[in-house]
């Protein structure tokens, strides 16, 4: 059996803005705790992923998208199988209906998948 090293490189050090937006932050943080002792390490975190959020945007949007693009995809796919069971099967000379889901399907994801790629 063969070795292989494995060489993980170092870690990068910070550039020198990520440690003056670190060290802004500290600074808020104290100021903060020093007037008001009361807040727990916890309310930190949580208020920290907050302002990330606030500062990135919210998938929201994209969230949004997926879900209409979804529901779309179940009411299709739905409608399809309430339609095949009323009329007993397709027509002759008709295009099949798994062949309509697939595609329905296919379209809606491709819609899916551009919809989240250009959000934010």
């Amino acid at each position: 059996m063969s070795y292989v090293p494995i060489v993980v490189p170092p870690p990068q050090p910070p550039s020198p803005r990520t440690r003056e937006l670190a060290d802004l932050l500290a600074r808020v943080i104290v100021d903060f705790e020093q007037r008001h002792p009361s807040v727990t390490g916890q309310e930190v975190r949580e208020a920290s992923r907050l302002a990330v959020q606030a500062s990135h945007g919210s998938d929201a949007p994209a969230r949004l998208v997926a879900l209409a693009l979804g529901g779309l995809l179940a009411l299709a796919v739905g409608g399809f199988v309430f339609l095949r069971q009323s009329t007993g099967g397709a027509a002759s000379g008709s295009v099949p209906v798994p062949v309509l889901v697939i595609g329905i399907s296919i379209a809606i994801l491709a819609l899916l998948a551009i919809a989240l790629r250009r959000s934010p």
